[in-house]
């Protein structure tokens, strides 16, 4: 009877941690394969960004390649190639990433998106702040050969140019993904995406404007940005669709065994993905790469 108890037991703890992991691959819900991707992506390029961050402070050769790299593009870029790279550069500038939040954001609060209108007002004036912090706070210099007409006289670790595009077409590829029924199109969205965010780095790069690890810690930086946005409004939204559905509506009622969060009112369970799933993900970019 011990040995049958047992077997039950372990049988439905099995069972139990096999559902949760197919909850977190699911395509479906709030908590499924999105919060997954996005738990990763946060820890992942947040491992990256300190590593970095890490070898410009302790002046590993990340440094000397930088230099090496920039000396190099300043010798052999041509005038026609820069051009192009200036024009490629615009596609992040101040005025092109606050036109395309400002459509996205119109079109967010017409559809009435308000899970998605959250995340753009939390990522891209958050964005441009948080750069503005990281940059004093490393206080590196640029190059310093770049063009006079581009008034570089700020520090230049992270690229504001790389993490501001890194956030607004990176989140602009994440909202328009799920919407896409075919994956070889979401595959299209992505790695166009991608290539306008490379392409942007690049041109940084190249003028002269940037260090290569400067453009590199930017892409880190926005894609957790993107990460960590969309993560702590997917909370909110967590917070207010279990109040609104159990208090107000009443669509459904939580389990006597299930956990109330004090003040909130909301069960514990949906609330407690967000935490688990994310520390999971770390551990894990730890284990893997903490030994690199």
């Amino acid at each position: 009877m011990t040995g049958a108890r047992i077997r039950v037991s372990l049988g439905l703890r099995l069972h139990r941690a096999t559902a949760f992991v197919r909850a977190r691959l699911s395509p479906d819900g709030a908590y499924g394969l999105h919060l997954t991707i996005g738990a990763v992506v946060l820890t992942g390029a947040a491992w990256l960004f300190g590593g970095i961050a890490e070898d410009l402070i302790t002046r590993d050769p990340l440094v000397e390649v930088d230099a090496m790299i920039s000396e190099w593009l300043r010798v052999h870029a041509s005038p026609r190639f820069a051009a192009l790279m200036h024009a490629v550069s615009a596609l992040a500038s101040t005025p092109a990433v606050t036109l395309l939040a400002i459509v996205l954001g119109c079109a967010l609060l017409w559809q009435r998106r308000w899970y998605w209108l959250l995340g753009v007002v939390l990522a891209v004036p958050g964005g441009v702040l948080l750069n503005f912090v990281l940059k004093q706070v490393f206080g590196r210099a640029r190059p310093g050969w770049a063009d006079a007409s581009m008034a570089l006289d700020d520090p230049g670790f992270p690229s504001g140019h790389t993490m501001m595009v890194t956030i607004i077409y990176g989140l602009l590829a994440v909202y328009l993904m799920p919407a896409i029924a075919a994956w070889r199109w979401r595959f299209v969205v992505a790695a166009l995406a991608a290539a306008i965010i490379l392409a942007v780095a690049l041109s940084r790069v190249v003028l002269g404007a940037h260090y290569l690890s400067d453009v590199l810690g930017a892409m880190a930086a926005g894609f957790a940005r993107v990460a960590g946005v969309a993560m702590a409004a997917g909370v909110g939204y967590t917070v207010f669709s279990e109040w609104l559905n159990t208090a107000v509506r009443g669509s459904w009622a939580y389990a006597d065994a299930m956990p109330i969060v004090p003040l909130l009112g909301i069960g514990l369970a949906p609330l407690l993905q967000w935490i688990v799933v994310p520390c999971v993900a770390f551990w894990l970019v730890r284990r893997q790469f903490g030994t690199a």
